[in-house]
């Protein structure tokens, strides 16, 4: 039941928070000659920020949306979201530690124009899907996205302004909070225009903008 659902979550909190105070290194807090530097934005990452923010929301509009795409477009019931979300997390899971590993060893920029080519072709299959078991096989776009974009992203940001960990941390969660604005525009606009299913194209529109924009940064 719902109360048994909360209850696992709280303690998925309580087991996270366990482990990072035990487990994590200690972080040597930068000198206040570094803290009293101002931070200048590389443009690199200004567009890396405007490509991450369209990625997210794009991927909060796709999740918002789902269910009524199956119930309006697919007549199919909306508990199958759990099925087609939940496949998407337990992939997530061995490709994130495959980014991670990846990353230790090529540049993590052509990285994240691979997870933007996977959230651009996961919207056009939505867009032309028209059974619920291509839905569940396209979560392996979305598991990539997630990997190579939510798991890496952090780092690249990071890797822009080496000596400001705390303001690239901010701009990759500003991105995040942009991009759901950002998303809910599109449902709120798009889909009272065209319908769900024509979501997903100006998704994959959307997503091909962010791409053209990390194909412009310069791989340092």
């Amino acid at each position: 039941g719902s109360i048994q659902h909360y209850l696992y979550l709280s303690l998925a909190y309580v087991s996270v928070g366990a482990v990072a105070w035990l487990l994590l290194p200690q972080v040597t807090p930068p000198t206040k000659s570094t803290q009293s530097k101002a931070a200048h934005i590389p443009f690199n990452l200004k567009l890396g920020f405007i490509a991450c923010a369209i990625l997210f929301g794009v991927n909060h509009s796709y999740m918002i949306a789902l269910p009524q795409l199956l119930e309006q477009h697919l007549n199919l019931p909306i508990y199958n979201t759990g099925y087609i979300l939940g496949t998407a997390a337990a992939i997530e899971i061995p490709i994130m530690i495959f980014g991670g590993w990846l990353a230790t060893r090529t540049p993590v920029l052509p990285l994240m124009r691979i997870g933007a080519a996977a959230a651009a072709s996961l919207y056009l299959g939505v867009w032309l899907a028209n059974d619920l078991w291509q839905l569940i096989a396209l979560q392996f776009f979305n598991a990539i996205f997630i990997g190579f974009i939510g798991g890496l992203g952090m780092t690249w940001f990071q890797d822009q302004m080496p000596n400001f960990a705390g303001t690239a941390s901010s701009l990759f969660s500003n991105a995040i909070n942009l991009g759901n604005i950002f998303g809910s525009l599109l449902i709120a606009i798009i889909a009272a225009w065209v319908g769900y299913q024509h979501l997903y194209l100006a998704n994959t529109f959307a997503a091909l903008i962010a791409i053209a924009l990390l194909f412009a940064c310069k791989n340092h």
